[in-house]
């Protein structure tokens, strides 16, 4: 069953981070930015930008269950937030979409909006000549394939099995090459040493 993401979620902007007026009251915030969006469509929490804001809407708050959109740029990536988190602004680079009901996972649909008929239909309908983006409307009108929930978790966990051999092969090859660098290494400083003996 294929729907409309304006039938399955709620979708609003991210914060527009202004300069508070003087003699405005401010409280430090973490913004989340593009740059805390991975390639493979997860959140980094760790290094945010902080900054101190006047009093912020609550809507622009990141939940668990938001799906956040990188409407700007060249990826336009999702990401779910997974965990629970405090007092993190969503910068207005994002669309966060909120899923209403329970006909979808948040977490199915940040994977279903990275695949390829989803950025397909985004290349397509990409505005802007200097920064490229999508627009909300082009967003809520984007098709999203509803198989039943179970299926949704099998996804799921294919692509956390996927993920976690990406890891472990990422860890392979740096520790193959720290052993061939050592190797190479070790041969540099015996032939030296077999220079200053000759």
């Amino acid at each position: 069953m294929n729907d409309k993401l304006r039938n399955i979620a709620q979708v609003h902007a991210g914060f527009t981070v202004r300069k508070a007026p003087r003699n405005t009251r401010t409280q430090l915030y973490s913004v989340l930015q593009i740059r805390n969006v991975s390639e493979f469509g997860t959140l980094d929490l760790r290094k945010m930008a902080e900054m101190r804001l006047a009093e912020i809407r609550a809507r622009f708050f990141l939940n668990k269950g938001d799906v956040l959109f990188c409407a700007r740029g060249a990826r336009n990536q999702a990401a779910a937030c997974v965990v629970d988190v405090d007092r993190v602004v969503v910068g207005s680079q994002f669309f966060i979409l909120r899923v209403a009901g329970r006909a979808v996972l948040p977490e199915y649909l940040a994977w279903y909006i990275n695949q390829q008929p989803a950025q397909r239909y985004f290349n397509e309908r990409r505005a802007g000549s200097h920064v490229r983006m999508i627009l909300r409307d082009d967003l809520l009108d984007l098709p999203v394939a509803l198989p039943p929930l179970t299926v949704q978790r099998q996804i799921l966990e294919l692509r956390r099995l996927q993920m976690q051999e990406q890891s472990l092969l990422s860890r392979l090859r740096q520790r193959r090459q720290d052993l061939l660098s050592a190797l190479c290494v070790k041969a540099a400083e015996k032939q030296e040493h077999h220079c200053e003996g000759a």
